[in-house]
């Protein structure tokens, strides 16, 4: 049997304490990186979180440019899809099982920063057909960053036009109750 001195078995004790101290570190680090504003030209921009104002959604559906209101007393679930986005393909399954919970009054809409033929091609082959609001040719950045840089997302927007709930589409059965679905 080997027996180590004390000194050196607290510097290998000190080394893996340090080890995971650089870790937590680094991972803090790319945690608050993650949530930081992300800079879009001279302005900053975050994603749609709960509590921000959608009156309106500029983009583009049917070939032409559309100013679709959200402030207008119907709820709405905004779904951001991107069709080369491999997580989007993996859950547009579910996605679509779980939009039949959505009841009927409220109204759905996929928004996109890609061009709206392909993402209404990509949706449809995988069952859902819905009307698609795309951002490729906003004249705002910051729009694209913040309503459709996340993806497969969800967003519930109440009646008057405010965010309600943001989450991952797999909390889209949960949002699918909230709005009043089994």
């Amino acid at each position: 049997m080997i027996v180590k001195p004390k000194a050196a078995y607290s510097k290998v004790v000190a080394q893996g304490a340090l080890a995971i101290l650089l870790a937590a570190q680094v991972a803090y680090g790319v945690a608050a990186h993650a949530r930081r504003p992300s800079p879009v030209g001279n302005r900053t921009a975050t994603f749609a979180e709960v509590g921000d104002s959608l009156p309106v959604l500029r983009g583009s559906t049917g070939g032409r440019h559309e100013d679709m209101r959200l402030d207008d007393g119907t709820k709405a679930l905004l779904v951001s899809l991107r069709s080369t986005c491999k997580w989007c393909t993996e859950a547009l399954p579910q996605i679509r099982s779980d939009l039949e919970r959505v009841p009927s009054k409220t109204r759905i809409i996929v928004i996109t920063s890609e061009g709206e033929g392909v993402t209404q091609r990509y949706a449809e082959q995988a069952g859902v057909r819905l009307p698609v609001l795309s951002f490729e040719r906003s004249e705002s950045e910051t729009v694209k960053q913040r309503l459709a840089s996340r993806t497969p997302w969800v967003l519930l927007v109440d009646d008057g036009g405010i965010v309600r709930a943001s989450s991952h589409s797999s909390d889209l059965a949960r949002v699918a109750v909230m709005l009043g679905g089994q």
